[in-house]
C-alpha cells in the first residue's frame, strides 16, 4: 500500500499554513477527489509545485546533504536541456558545488507561473522520494514516513516562495 501527501494551504487569519494529506489509493475510501473535497471543506487549496518551488526544494535537499536522482522536464522540453540536466545531475552526486550550474541552465524555468519541472527524484536523509507539480509526494521504500520530508524540506520552500 502507497501512501501518499498531498500538499495544501490555507490562510488563517491572514497567516499561511502549508500542510499535507496523507492519502492511500488503495484504500476504500482512497479516492482522489474524496481527499480534494474534504480539504476544501476545510477552506485548504491545492498547491500546484512551480518550478520555482522545485528549485527551491533541489536547493535546500542539497544543501542538507541529499542528493538528486532526476529532475523530469516537461514535455516540451528540449533534449538537449535534459541531457544536460542529466550531465549536472551526475556531477551533483560528487560535488554539490554544481548546482549553481544547475540553478544557470534552469533560470528560465525559475518561475512562480512556470511548470517546466514536473517530477523530483531525490534522497534525503537515506530515504528516496518524489515529489511531482501536482502536489504529491511519496516514498519508494514505503515505510510511509513523510513528515521528515515534508517537514525539513517542502513546508519551508513552498513557505518561502509563496510569501
Amino acid at each position: 500500500m502507497d501512501v501518499y501527501g498531498k500538499i495544501f494551504k490555507r490562510y488563517l487569519d491572514n497567516n499561511l499554513d502549508v500542510m499535507y494529506r496523507e492519502y492511500n489509493p488503495d484504500s476504500p475510501d482512497g479516492k482522489y477527489y474524496l481527499l480534494i473535497e474534504e480539504a476544501l471543506k476545510n477552506k485548504e487549496q491545492q498547491v500546484i509545485i512551480n518550478s520555482e518551488i522545485m528549485l527551491d526544494i533541489v536547493y535546500s535537499v542539497v544543501e542538507d546533504g541529499g542528493i538528486i536522482l532526476e529532475i523530469k522536464m516537461s514535455d516540451n522540453t528540449d533534449q538537449e536541456v535534459i541531457d544536460n540536466i542529466k550531465r549536472i545531475l551526475q556531477k551533483m552526486q560528487k560535488n554539490s558545488l554544481y548546482y549553481t550550474d544547475l540553478k544557470e541552465l534552469l533560470e528560465w524555468a525559475n518561475t512562480t507561473d512556470s511548470i517546466n519541472i514536473s517530477l523530483l527524484d531525490l534522497y534525503y536523509k537515506d530515504v528516496r522520494y518524489q515529489l511531482n507539480v501536482e502536489g504529491l509526494f511519496w516514498n519508494i521504500k514505503n515505510n510511509n514516513d513523510l513528515q521528515e520530508f515534508f517537514h525539513g524540506i517542502i513546508k519551508k520552500s513552498v513557505e518561502r516562495v509563496i510569501l
